[in-house]
């Protein structure tokens, strides 16, 4: 059994067992404004403190036995004030909440790939490090040159994002608001799209105006069978909706619907709903009929924003088409009838999602949707859905990114996304499970974490240990105690 996190110590590997090791464990956390740690040898802590909005990452590595230390002792580390969690890292990653703690992220950046590919490797892969812009009527040129936007469901004007703005009548001329452009920031290169959206009233016309950007890839020209979606397939990437505080790449100002003046970005991000028959972010089409698509949605997004007041989405996280008949239908959308399909967490944060689709086998639907969440091979939840009749692409079966309404705003960043035939679960992780994000929702937590492990939780450090049933990442739990500690066991 291996402990999350766990590294050698020389000696001390072979002179425990994994069990010894645990028992070993001592950690303190005094909550007075001189508190510090007491720690047993050869540990390593990585704290994460939050001080007003920003958050603080440190990493501190035991070198000396310190059994009692006091204040005074200059190998006492002081606990910064806030102190809102610890990873304690020999035999276990730890998470400690208190009531008294505030909401914070600790998952500032990419976490890199934390699926290895299936067996036979994908179908396609795009990397989000290609943004050509195809002129209208070339055809699946943009990109990495194999996506399509020259279509119903797309009025990109071949920007970048920020920079002056400028109308222009021709392709490529201007620099209407949003736009599409690839983005390296610590260390990862993505894709960012944004639709700011509708700038027609704001001095930038059809047929450039980025009221709506969305791309198509031909995916039967991959060998995709026209039955895809019914006989099964896996569909992966891994983005976020971008927030000023997470982003140091542009975002422009808003140039809502019915509007005159533009509003600033939001500072809790810009996501998306499902909408035109199953057109969302990222979705995947077969030839023989039928559309499921995802969407990373903030609260705030509105459905309509020509609209005051309009449908608000009051959830955040993943989201996607309705459950609504069993057939092929337009109406799977945000305001459809039916039943909402969508996972809880934090889109604004980096996720990567490992989806499975197949035929619904009971009829309720027309497919059933296995998410699974930043390299857990533990289903996050299984759900029943129905297939839109959205298709911009004619005779082709189709992989899509981006954003088809023109009453909604919205920006991506899109690190990868790939698909291959077959609906198989992923690969069991070799990575060491490790916390993501932790954000805090009035009386609950949302706890996410990657490299898969059952999430446990004790009431002190110390233990007794015990599983949290039927938890995967992105796990939300009640908080009903004073203080309580959870770690991933592996």
């Amino acid at each position: 059994m291996c402990w999350t996190d766990c590294r050698n110590s020389h000696t001390e590997e072979t002179r425990h067992s994994k069990v010894e090791e645990k028992a070993r464990i001592e950690l303190t956390l005094k909550v007075s404004s001189l508190g510090f740690w007491r720690l047993a040898p050869f540990l390593t802590v990585r704290a994460i403190s939050a001080f007003d909005d920003n958050v603080v990452l440190t990493e501190l590595t035991e070198r000396t036995q310190m059994k009692n230390p006091t204040p005074n002792d200059s190998n006492a580390l002081e606990k910064p004030s806030h102190l809102q969690k610890a990873f304690l890292t020999a035999g276990a990653v730890l998470f400690g909440v208190c009531l008294a703690a505030n909401s914070v992220s600790a998952q500032t950046q990419p976490r890199g790939v934390a699926y290895a590919a299936p067996k036979g490797g994908w179908k396609y892969f795009f990397g989000g490090d290609k943004d050509k812009a195809g002129d209208d009527g070339t055809g699946f040129a943009s990109l990495d040159g194999t996506w399509n936007h020259d279509n119903g469901s797309d009025l990109w004007d071949g920007s970048k994002i920020g920079g002056p703005l400028s109308p222009s009548p021709t392709f490529g001329g201007g620099n209407a608001p949003g736009g599409v452009m690839s983005i390296t920031e610590d260390g990862v290169t993505f894709l960012r799209m944004q639709d700011p959206g509708d700038p027609r009233n704001y001095g930038f016309p059809d047929n450039f105006s980025n009221r709506k950007i969305y791309f198509g890839h031909d995916i039967t020209a991959d060998g995709a069978p026209d039955t895809l979606l019914d006989d099964g397939v896996t569909l992966t990437f891994r983005a976020r909706i971008p927030t000023p505080t997470k982003t140091k790449a542009p975002l422009d100002q808003l140039h809502l619907s019915g509007g005159t003046t533009a509003k600033a970005y939001p500072a809790a991000g810009d996501g998306y709903l499902v909408s035109d028959g199953g057109k969302a972010n990222v979705g995947i089409a077969q030839l023989g009929g039928g559309l499921i698509s995802f969407a990373l949605t903030v609260p705030d997004d509105n459905f309509d924003d020509s609209v005051a007041g309009g449908a608000k989405a009051s959830f955040s996280g993943l989201t996607m088409n309705q459950l609504n008949e069993n057939f092929v239908t337009a109406a799977v959308n945000f305001d459809s009838p039916g039943q909402f399909r969508g996972v809880a967490l934090d889109p604004t944060d980096w996720h990567e999602y490992w989806l499975t689709i197949k035929a619904d086998p009971t009829g309720v639907g027309t497919h059933v949707v296995g998410i699974y969440l930043d390299g857990s091979s533990q289903a996050t939840t299984n759900v029943v859905v129905t297939a839109g009749n959205g298709n911009d692409f004619a005779g082709v079966g189709f992989l899509a990114i981006g954003g088809s309404r023109t009453a909604e705003s919205w920006a991506l960043d899109l690190d990868f996304v790939a698909f291959t035939v077959g609906a198989e679960a992923p690969p069991q992780s070799t990575e060491p499970p490790k916390f993501g994000s932790v954000v805090r929702q009035a009386d609950k937590i949302v706890l996410t974490w990657t490299g898969g492990g059952t999430l446990q939780s004790a009431a002190e450090v110390t233990g007794a240990w015990t599983d949290v049933a039927g938890l995967a990442s992105p796990a939300t739990i009640t908080i009903s105690d004073p203080r309580r500690f959870y770690r991933i066991k592996k």
